[in-house]
């Protein structure tokens, strides 16, 4: 196309591309800064791959349906938890500092769980809970040694060693537990600095907001996050535009014009921001560096679980080794988080593959259905199915005005650590475009 000249009203500071995570926690922040941006998505949905859908728009193969009111129900695509540690550059303080807490509701995950030898354990989450628990007093004591040690930081002074070879100086089923539950570890060959960070961030971040060290959004988890950082930055004045797709870009004068397909007219942008698949009309090549499979399951169940006793909504993290290589983590939720009508619960299995799993997910998940219902007849609503992730080489693009949302892919703790790397890139973006140290500050 031709360059042509836009009107005042289509100039924006930013164009922002696809309403994830981080593209839509910046531009909240963005906007909160007193940048005028332009945000669009080809879906006709808020949170693309992060998105919260109703059933009915779930569009995964299912292998059980037996839901007559679809539309009742709540999928989240990446189902997610937030740490509530106080005073940290989480998810959370973000929340916090932004307007969106008065767009949502929060509930505590009420139990962390772990599947050993095919028994469910209820993992003791805080001081007073590990002296009620049945251990031996010897172990408690060596428990509560070692929890103080990690807290204090002591584990830095030594090698990074892999989970497997660290001396924790406490016996080694006790030590599993912790690593898997408290760590959300996925295999004993992790680094063992990394997951002991965790368990350090849960220490300290437990009876910040109640008897937990997580929480989760109501009415759809993250989903619905990213619709508050969406509507806020609505409320300051962002130009939004979903089921459209970008057609034309021009380069002019060190800004972009930029024409939307099924759109009259013109929009220019000054500075662009979006996952490196999106930008290839401004000249960003996609080179992949790695890839990804998990393997997930998406259930409604008419009947509760089968934990005793049962916890409202806790993080049930399996053994590795039952059936899959890696540790296994699940999380459900009630018609309390009003996901789905009383009675029913849903649930999320999720697991990192490995070798030639994804052409036997089916047989390979069938312990962890089989361990969380009474009867097949438990399952009104199955799709299991693999997603694929791809993580992109950094492309020095040679222009301060284009920045690239990277997105690495799944390594450990899949109902933390994609959620926090997303927060941790859009201030890293929301620096390197503005100049500034902080997102929602004061100042702002």
């Amino acid at each position: 196309m031709s360059s042509t000249t836009p009107i005042n009203e289509n100039l924006f500071d930013f164009l922002i591309i696809g309403t994830g995570y981080t593209q839509s926690l910046l531009s909240s922040a963005l906007a909160s800064s007193g940048y005028k941006c332009l945000h669009v998505d080809k879906n006709d949905y808020y949170g693309g791959s992060w998105a919260t859908l109703p059933l009915s728009s779930f569009t995964a193969p299912s292998q059980i349906n037996k839901v007559d009111n679809p539309h009742k129900f709540l999928i989240s695509l990446h189902p997610s938890v937030l740490l509530t540690q106080r005073n940290a550059p989480t998810q959370l303080q973000n929340i916090l500092k932004s307007s969106i807490f008065n767009y949502l509701e929060f509930k505590l995950v009420d139990g962390l769980v772990y599947n050993a030898s095919g028994q469910f354990t209820q993992i003791p989450k805080s001081k007073q809970e590990v002296f009620r628990s049945d251990i031996n007093v010897r172990e408690k004591r060596m428990l509560m040694k070692f929890l103080q040690s990690v807290s204090n930081g002591d584990y830095k002074s030594g090698a990074n060693v892999k989970l497997s070879e660290f001396d924790a100086g406490i016996p080694t089923k006790l030590f599993h537990s912790l690593v898997f539950s408290f760590g959300m570890a996925i295999s004993l060959f992790e680094p063992s600095h990394q997951v002991l960070d965790r368990i350090a961030s849960y220490l300290h971040a437990h009876g910040a907001y109640g008897p937990s060290s997580f929480l989760y959004a109501q009415y759809g988890g993250v989903g619905d996050i990213i619709q508050g950082y969406c509507r806020s930055s609505a409320v300051r004045g962002t130009t939004f535009i979903l089921n459209h797709d970008i057609e034309d870009v021009v380069e002019c004068d060190g800004r972009y014009n930029i024409r939307m397909s099924g759109i009259d007219g013109v929009f220019n942008a000054g500075c662009v921001i979006g996952h490196t698949p999106t930008l290839t009309p401004f000249g960003i090549s996609t080179n992949e560096k790695r890839r990804n499979e998990l393997g997930r399951v998406v259930m409604v169940l008419s009947n509760p679980p089968t934990l005793n006793p049962l916890p409202e909504s806790p993080i049930i993290v399996y053994e590795p080794g039952i059936a899959f290589a890696n540790a296994v983590q699940a999380h459900y939720e009630g018609a309390s988080a009003g996901v789905c009508p009383v009675g029913y619960y849903m649930v999320y299995l999720v697991v990192n593959l490995v070798g030639n799993e994804r052409g036997r997910l089916e047989d390979l998940f069938r312990p962890y259905i089989t361990s969380l219902i009474e009867t097949e007849d438990d399952i009104a609503f199955m799709s299991i199915y693999t997603e694929e992730e791809v993580e992109y080489e950094d492309v020095d693009a040679d222009k301060d005005n284009i920045h690239t949302v990277s997105t690495p892919i799944t390594v450990t703790a899949p109902f933390i650590q994609p959620s926090e790397c997303a927060v941790e890139e859009a201030m890293r973006i929301y620096q390197a475009a503005t100049g500034k140290a902080e997102m929602f500050a004061e100042e702002d």
